[in-house]
């Protein structure tokens, strides 16, 4: 049996002993989740040594969900929820920021601050595959997954597009700090989601087309409401281990690395991170910083299509986007932070204290600094997870105590997309906003201030309505809208990706072709 689990991969490179065999602690693991029990501010919470697989046991605590917005326990039931998430979400941040030593090894070190000669830590995720890595000209296979080598692949940083709202051309979306720079955006994978794209062939818009054919009873069904049975990644979760000490349960996952002959499964994990230019009069010490080669635009006229030079800056990390799939969340669990000087404190990164008629949120093609601020306010428990979880930070002199969650979007049902409160099907503007991914996210609304800053539209009118309605960016709801790429539009020569069919992951569009004549052709018809 120890021959056995010390055989296991460890996640944190840790060597294994008999006494954390298949151990987490009990409020995560094996706790039946008392309700009543909050504030749940667990001691230890910065040292936990594995990845955690889930915000809690759903096979033990199988009374949480669903949860009716009609039942008198309620609130109680978000509020714990809430509690649980917002844990799990610290736990993933400090996982993912644990800091890698020169031999590739995962190190139990929470990550420390820069020196004063700009010496930073290493952290686990940016040694993972950067999808510009994975997606490439002309749709070639991207090189295998190697841990020590992962990011010498990174291109120079260059996407500085957000998302923008409908009838706003991307080219506008372009966040710019208080120092006339654009804050710069990467997105990373974990190692089941990169050799789950690889096997798959899923790195170019030739695989997408190919597999969604091969299942376009699911990929391309009329009513795309049913095409989330087109691709479904591993779903991990705690298991109901009975005797932890015989079973072979609640698997210590490998951040390093992932095999498809392990028994262990991969975890699907996905990263959005914006960074900001440091300048020489901010604190390096402050943010999780990296020498990064970097495109410099001569203008935004074209977007991120301008004509540009790279250099190496130093960048800041001031927003960090994690989702996972989870077993207590089916639709993903969304976790975003950001940094604590984005919008407060004397001088903050993106709003000027002395420009009180500055029109804030504004997009206009990266022509002038944002005024940028956050329409939703933080959950006062989120806060109080924050202050629970900074003061341990602070202590370790973490560069994390810097940075806080502004929150965590998980599932609350197993409602069908598009249904109300009743499980009905409603065209209204409102369920759209509340349910359109289906199991009722909740909060409704998450949003990063520099990484959706264009999102927070606030009220807005809706035709039929004499009452606006108040919109936002919702993580879930935009992501049940992504897919694969199902077929070529032929006029176009443009892929159409199948709403509803990448199990809520937008990275394959930035997939390209390998041989889009293949599927581009004119179909030949008949006079």
């Amino acid at each position: 049996m120890r021959a056995m689990y010390l055989a296991m991969t460890m996640a944190f490179g840790a060597q294994a002993t008999d006494a954390t065999y298949a151990t987490y602690p009990d409020w995560l693991a094996t706790d039946k989740c008392k309700v009543a029990d909050m504030p749940l501010l667990p001691k230890g919470m910065t040292q936990l040594e594995y990845y955690p697989l889930d915000a809690y046991n759903k096979n033990v605590c199988e009374d949480l969900k669903p949860i009716s917005s009609s039942g008198s326990d309620y609130q109680a039931k978000i509020d714990y929820l809430t509690n649980r998430y917002n844990l799990f979400s610290w736990l993933q941040f400090i996982a993912l920021n644990r800091e890698v030593n020169n031999h590739y090894e995962i190190t139990q070190k929470n990550l420390g601050r820069c020196d004063k000669d700009a010496n930073c830590g290493n952290p686990v995720w940016l040694n993972w595959r950067e999808t510009d890595t994975i997606f490439l000209e002309k749709g070639v296979t991207p090189v295998d997954w190697q841990f020590h080598n992962n990011a010498s692949l990174i291109e120079p940083l260059r996407l500085v597009e957000q998302v923008a709202p409908p009838h706003m051309p991307y080219k506008d979306a372009i966040l710019i700090d208080q120092s006339n720079n654009p804050v710069y955006y990467q997105k990373f994978v974990s190692p089941y989601l990169f050799e789950f794209i690889k096997k798959k062939s899923f790195y170019n818009l030739d695989g997408q087309i190919d597999y969604a054919n091969k299942r376009a009873w699911a990929c391309k069904n009329d009513n795309d409401i049913d095409n989330d049975a087109c691709i479904t990644v591993n779903t991990i979760g705690f298991l109901a281990c009975k005797d932890p000490s015989q079973t072979q349960c609640d698997k210590i996952q490998d951040l390093t690395q992932f095999d498809w002959s392990s028994t262990t499964p991969g975890m699907a994990i996905e990263i959005k991170v914006a960074w900001k230019v440091l300048e020489p009069d901010d604190d390096k010490s402050k943010y999780i910083t990296r020498l990064l080669p970097v495109r410099e635009y001569e203008d935004f006229v074209s977007g991120q299509s301008s004509p540009y030079t790279v250099t190496n800056k130093y960048m800041g990390v001031v927003g960090f986007h994690i989702i996972q799939k989870t077993g207590s969340s089916k639709n993903w669990v969304y976790s975003t932070f950001s940094h604590k000087s984005n919008i407060d404190g004397l001088t903050p990164s993106f709003y000027d204290r002395n420009c009180p008629t500055c029109p804030v949120n504004n997009a206009d093609n990266g022509q002038s600094k944002t005024q940028v601020t956050r329409i939703d306010t933080i959950n006062p428990i989120t806060r109080q997870v924050n202050e629970h979880v900074v003061e341990a930070l602070t202590a370790e002199n973490s560069v994390l105590q810097f940075y806080q969650l502004i929150g965590t979007q998980f599932t609350t049902d197993r409602s069908e997309p598009l249904t109300d409160s009743t499980g009905k099907v409603s065209t209204s503007k409102q369920v759209e906003l509340e349910n359109y991914s289906g199991n009722h996210p909740y909060p409704v609304y998450l949003t990063n201030e520099v990484l959706e800053t264009f999102l927070q539209i606030g009220n807005e009118q809706v035709e039929g309505q004499k009452k606006p309605i108040y919109n936002s960016s919702s993580c879930m709801n935009c992501h049940a809208k992504g897919g694969i790429a199902v077929k070529c539009d032929t006029s176009l020569k443009k892929a159409v990706f199948g709403l509803r069919t990448s199990d809520f992951m937008f990275i394959f569009d930035d997939a390209q072709w390998k041989n889009q004549d293949k599927y581009c052709a004119p179909q030949n018809t008949k006079n």
